[in-house]
This record gives structure tokens, sequence and C-alpha cells, in this order.
């Protein structure tokens, strides 16, 4: 066993200094060392051209090559070459990070010095020397061989990179959005084996794309096809690279990921997009906001602890979903005592053991807590226990809910969402409270369902009872 271990970290050893080697040796070279032999080899490459351009245009011979006029306009078309690499600074890039645009300079700096040399050539150069044709085929050679070469030590570079850490496996990606987000992502992860990140698929819902490639990645379909390509290429990753997707885009793709049982990230918005801001570190989880199709709304903390702190806090339906979350959110708030009340014992104690424990636990001290079983429809009970604590603020969030549910039970979300309203905003009223503040929904705007117009038929007795009154009453 122990000879076997031996072995392979030896084989490691030796396979590993080969690519260590090539990318500490350059660094460590001078830097007026390398600066030498670049403009060696830009001196050079010139002379190639113009060489290769002399043997194209003379059927391979090289016995028909003048090399004395040779030697004279190719010291001249170096010069030429050197001055506009530098006046266009395509002379500063770095090969091994070469992109797009050190190619368009490298091409601009050519053809600027092409068209002197051109110029100059076809007054000073007899035909017989250097024909008119060589001038053109030696700005092409030379674009190729310059341009070709930087791809080169790029792509090398990453080879040699990738194949230093061969032995971590990569994580399959499939990208969804075959645009300039995509594209950008892509390449960064192409240019970048660190990650360990292989993308193998690209999908988007436009039709005239599927069959192409991004990036040399294919564009294998469409968004609903995520499933089946999720089990042909065995991914483990999906990013969502559609920065101006809507609400509904994103859902339905989110959905897709879940029915896909696949780990899938987000990159940033459009907004962040038009700050150069797509990158592999900016992927993060979905959160709630990327769903609200709207700006996130950040709260007043001023105000709510103007109107929350030292006071006498009630909240009804405290044991529900959001009644729960209110109690969770004002306790921090520091109220002298939050008292909840619903009708549902269990959830109700389940509840009053969490807040317990984190009060105990985090903090803040001092807050006392109070739970109550009182249903909202009794008036007298509600009465009761406003009365005897002296609430202040009141929350509201005790109702039927459920639409369809309601749609069975009418009366009973009447009883519920109004009648309970309305005995707890008069009970406000008659203990002096401050603020009474009616948790409500969307479903209340043009309602299209029991359950919504109840909500709406609240809302608009809360108006009323808070037209005269020194209670504050909101919905």
């Amino acid at each position: 066993m122990g000879q076997r271990v031996y072995i392979g970290i030896e084989n490691n050893l030796l396979a590993m200094p080969f690519s260590a080697a090539i990318q500490r040796a350059v660094p460590r070279i001078p830097r007026r060392s390398r600066l030498l032999f670049g403009l060696l080899l830009q001196a050079i490459l010139p002379l190639i051209s113009l060489y290769v351009a002399l043997l194209l245009r003379l059927d391979l011979d090289e016995s028909r090559i003048s090399y004395s006029a040779f030697i004279i306009w190719g010291s001249v078309l170096v010069g030429l070459r050197l001055v506009a690499l530098i006046y266009f600074q395509a002379n500063t890039g770095l090969w091994r990070y070469v992109s797009m645009p050190d190619l368009i300079g490298v091409a601009k700096a050519t053809t600027a010095a092409s068209v002197i040399f051109t110029i100059i050539g076809v007054i000073f150069v007899e035909p017989f020397d250097i024909p008119r044709s060589v001038y053109f085929i030696e700005w092409g050679v030379y674009i190729f061989i310059a341009g070709g070469l930087r791809v080169m030590v790029r792509v090398t570079r990453e080879r040699i990179k990738d194949s230093g850490i061969e032995q971590v496996l990569k994580r399959k990606v499939v990208v969804i959005g075959a645009g300039d987000a995509g594209a950008a992502f892509c390449a960064q992860i192409k240019s970048t084996p660190e990650f360990r990140l292989d993308p193998v698929a690209v999908l988007d819902d436009d039709t005239a794309k599927i069959g192409q490639s991004l990036i040399g990645v294919p564009i294998t379909g469409s968004i609903d096809n995520l499933p089946a390509t999720v089990e042909k290429y065995d991914v483990d990753l999906v990013v969502i690279a559609i920065p101006a997707a809507t609400t509904e885009q994103r859902t339905r793709i989110i959905n897709k990921c879940r029915e896909s049982h696949v780990e899938f990230r987000i990159l940033p918005g459009t907004d962040e997009l038009l700050e150069g801001n797509v990158s592999i570190s900016k992927l993060r989880r979905v959160d709630v906001a990327d769903l609200l199709g709207r700006p996130e709304t950040h709260l007043d903390e001023a105000a709510l602890r103007q109107t929350f702190t030292g006071k006498t806090v009630m909240i009804t339906g405290g044991a529900g979903t959001i009644g729960s979350e209110l109690a969770r959110r004002v306790i921090a708030f520091e109220p002298a005592t939050l008292i909840l009340v619903d009708r549902a014992e269990n959830p109700l104690v389940m509840l009053e053991y969490e807040l317990r424990s984190r009060l105990k636990e985090n903090g803040p001290e001092g807050i006392d807590l109070v739970t109550r079983i009182a249903d909202v429809t009794d008036a007298t009970s509600i009465s009761n226990v406003m009365n005897g604590h002296g609430v202040d603020v009141i929350l509201h969030a005790a109702a039927h809910k459920h639409v369809y549910l309601m749609e069975d039970s009418p009366a009973d979300a009447v009883v519920n969402n109004v009648g309970g309203v309305l005995n707890v905003a008069r009970a406000a009223r008659e203990c002096g409270a401050s603020t009474f503040v009616l948790v409500s929904t969307d479903k209340a705007v043009s309602p299209t369902s029991v359950m919504g117009a109840t909500k709406r038929m609240a809302e608009l007795a809360i108006r009323e009872l808070g037209a005269d009154e020194s209670t504050h009453f909101a919905a």
C-alpha cells in the first residue's frame, strides 16, 4: 500500500514540474531582456511576412527574389511596423491574455504601416524587384502571423495551466442564455481553468441560435430541454445568464432547474451587466428579490423603532405564517411587551418556545412575552386581552387566507375577515391604542374571489373607523 502511494506521488512530481516550470520561467526573466526579446521578435515578423508574400507571388520560386531589394525595403517595412505598433499601442498587450481588442489594435497598426509602405513602394520601388500585389499579400500574411502567434501563446498557456491541475475533476455546466452575458461567462470559464468548470451546452429559446455554438460551446436546444440535457451530459451546475429576464421567465427557468434536480446559480441583473460585472465570482444563489419583478423595499428602521420600542404590541393570528414572522421581526425593536393571540393552540405553543429560546440566547432582555388563546370573532375575549395589558400597537394578521376554501365557505370568510377585523379595531379604540395595522392582501385590489372581497371590505371598514378617532388605523 505504502509503495503504491509513493509511486503515485512520484508520478505527480514528474508530471507537475513541466507545466509549473514554464509558468514560472517567463516572470523570472529580467524585464529589460523580455523587452529586447519582444522588440527583436516584432522586427523579425515583418521580414518573414514580406519573404512569404514574395514567395507566394513568385510561385514559390526563391531564385526570382531580389535579395538586395528585399534587404533594403524589408528594413523600411520593419521600421514602419514598429512605429505603427507603438503609435497604436499594439505592442503593450500581454500575449498570454490576448483578446479581440488586442487583435484589432494589431490590425490597425498593420494596415497603417502597409498603406504607407505601399505608397513608398509604388513611387520608389521597381515592380520587377517587388511586384505591386506583394504589398497586399504581405498585409494579410503579417496579420495572420502576428495575430496567430499571439493566439497561440494564449492557448498554449491555458493548456499548460489546465494540464497542471488535470487531476481535479471539472464540474459540468449548462449555461442558459446565448446572449452577451452567456458568451462572457463561457469565455471566462475557458480562460480560467482554476475554476474547474466545463461548459458542455448552452440553452436558448431563440430557435435561430439552436444548432450553432457560443465560444465553442454547442447551443443544443431550448430551455424546455433542460431536464433532458442535464441527464444526457450528467450536469452538475446550471448557470442562468439572462440578465434582462422578466420575473415570469426567471420563475419558469427556476422551475425547470428544480424539475431537473440540479444545482443552479444566477448571474447579475442588467444594471450590473452594464457595469461589466459578469464574472464567475458574481455567481450567486437565486434570491427572492429575483422573483419580485420590482426593486426590493427597505424598511424605515428609525420609524419602526419609534413605533415599537418600549410599547405593548399585540399580534393577532400570531401563530400563522405572517403573524409569526411579524413576531420575529418586532422582537428586534425591543417592545416592552409582545402579546401573541391565536386560536390555534399547538402552533402558538411552538412559536412561544422558539421566541423564548431566541430571547434567552441572543436577547434583547426585558421583553415580556405573552401568549393568549383567543378568537378574533369573540369580541369580549379580544377586549379582555387588550384592556388587561394596555395595548399600544395592534398588528392584525388573523384571517382566512386560502382562496379556494373561502369559495366554499363564504359566510365563514365574512365572519372572520370582516367581523373579526371590526371586533379587534373597536377594542383597540376602546383601550386607547395608538396604532392599528391591518395586514391585507393584493387580492383585495379589484377582488375576483370571496377572500379578496372580504379583505377589501375590511380595508374600507378600517378607513371609516379611522376617520375621526385618535387611534391611527392603517391597512
